[in-house]
C-alpha cells in the first residue's frame, strides 16, 4: 500500500501542471535637481519619512519620480496590461492621480530584458513622471502596479517621500535683541528730528 501511495503521488506530480504565479513588484524613488541631501535616493532609503535618502527639494522646483517594475512571478505581461498609479500625495482623492493609462506616467526604458513589449519573468522596466515640489515640510505618495484586465495578478505598492527646507526659528534672545535694537533706532531718529 505504501508503494501504491508513492506511485500515485509521482503520477499526480508529473501530470498536474504547475500553478501560474503572476506577481509584480514596484519600487519607487524620488529626486530632483535641487536635492540638497548628500545621500542619493535608491528606491529603498526614502520609503519612510525619516529615511536616509529622502531628498530635500526646493518648493516650486521639479521633482521626478521613477518607478522600477519587476516581474517576480512566472507569467509574462504585455505592455498594455500593466497599470501604474501614483496617488500624487492625496490617497483619498483619485481625481489627481498620476497613471500610465492617463499618460502622465510614461515608459522610460528596459533595465533588464529583451524589449519585446512583454514584461517576462525576471525583467525590469522603468517608468517616470515629473511634478512640482509642494511647499510642505514633508510629502508622501504611493505608487501601485496592477493588471485590471488580468485578474489574479498579485500587484504591489511602494511609498516614497521628499522634504523641503524648513525655516530655522531664531532664538528668543535674538528676537528680543532685534526688537530692542529697532526700538532704540526709532527713538534716535525721533530725537534727531527735534
Amino acid at each position: 500500500m505504501n508503494n501504491l501511495f508513492k506511485a500515485l503521488v509521482i503520477l499526480l506530480a508529473t501530470c498536474t501542471p504547475a500553478l501560474a504565479l503572476p506577481i509584480l513588484d514596484i519600487e519607487k524613488t524620488t529626486n530632483g535637481p535641487t536635492n540638497s541631501n548628500p545621500t542619493v535616493p535608491d528606491y529603498d532609503n526614502e520609503d519612510t519619512a525619516g529615511g536616509a535618502g529622502v531628498p530635500v527639494l526646493t518648493p516650486g522646483s521639479v521633482v521626478t519620480w521613477t518607478y522600477k517594475l519587476t516581474n517576480i512571478g512566472d507569467v509574462p505581461f504585455s505592455f498594455s496590461l500593466l497599470v501604474i498609479t501614483d496617488d500624487n500625495g492625496t490617497p483619498g482623492n483619485a481625481a489627481d492621480d498620476l497613471t500610465t493609462t492617463g499618460g502622465q506616467i510614461t515608459f522610460l526604458s528596459v533595465q533588464t530584458g529583451d524589449a519585446d513589449n512583454l514584461l517576462e519573468p525576471g525583467e525590469v522596466w522603468l517608468y517616470r513622471v515629473s511634478g512640482v515640489v509642494q511647499n510642505v515640510a514633508g510629502y508622501e505618495n504611493a505608487a501601485t502596479v496592477a493588471t485590471p484586465n488580468a485578474p489574479g495578478t498579485q500587484g504591489d505598492s511602494d511609498l516614497s517621500h521628499y522634504a523641503t527646507p524648513r525655516a530655522v526659528p531664531l532664538p528668543a534672545t535674538f528676537a528680543l535683541f532685534a526688537i530692542g535694537g529697532a526700538a532704540a533706532c526709532l527713538a534716535r531718529r525721533r530725537n534727531r528730528k527735534r
